[in-house]
């Protein structure tokens, strides 16, 4: 029986790599089509030097997943935590990052010679569960990320909901407590204020400090 021409030539796509960067590492891989990751970079943690840096960084880390890979990726998709517009390819802004309008899609396609598409990092994560993991068959779905900052997403009515200033879902920068613990942002008594990494950590640091 012969293969249908959409089917063979979906299957016949290459692979792409895919781009987590935080606020304290980045990591690489490759992503097929069935949204299998392999030729994983290894998570090289950052000190968030500065812009320019932290690009550099970003390159060699793909091209770390490259060289895993006989074949060139077809394109390279970053997650970043961020407020990011997508259609721009630019980070409006990254509080635990202290970027503000960095165009990074095209900074790293640049360095990259290859397209380099940006999205915030808890869409891509939901976008990628639905898809291909817990979320599949779903059509109300929410993704709740905890880590060095806190974020959300949310796939409602079988759309992945971004808002209007592509700033839905950013669930950590809600106030919890008015005119409390300082945030990043740099709004006081943020949701991330108190459970977000950073805030734990600091947290942790002032207690040890006083003995107690």
């Amino acid at each position: 029986m012969t293969e249908p021409p959409l089917r063979r030539a979906r299957r016949a796509v290459p692979s792409v790599i895919g781009v987590d960067l935080g606020a304290t590492k980045v990591i690489s891989g490759w992503v097929d089509r069935q949204g299998k990751v392999s030729g994983h970079s290894g998570v090289r943690l950052h000190r968030n030097e500065g812009y320019a840096e932290l690009v550099r960084e970003i390159v060699r880390c793909v091209e770390a997943s490259r060289s895993a890979c006989p074949h060139a990726p077809a394109a390279i998709g970053v997650g970043v935590a961020a407020q990011v517009d997508s259609s721009e390819g630019r980070v409006l802004y990254a509080p635990n990052l202290k970027w503000r309008s960095r165009p990074l899609a095209s900074d790293l396609s640049r360095h990259l010679q290859c397209p380099v598409y940006i999205i915030n990092d808890a869409r891509a994560a939901t976008l990628g569960e639905w898809r291909h993991g817990a979320g599949q068959g779903s059509d109300n779905w929410l993704c709740l990320m905890v880590g060095t900052g806190v974020g959300s997403s949310a796939v409602v009515g079988g759309l992945l909901l971004e808002g209007a200033s592509n700033s839905f879902g950013e669930v950590g920068h809600m106030t919890l407590v008015s005119g409390g613990a300082p945030c990043h942002c740099p709004h006081r008594g943020c949701i991330e204020a108190y459970i977000g990494g950073w805030a734990i950590g600091e947290r942790a640091r002032r207690e040890t400090a006083t003995g107690r």
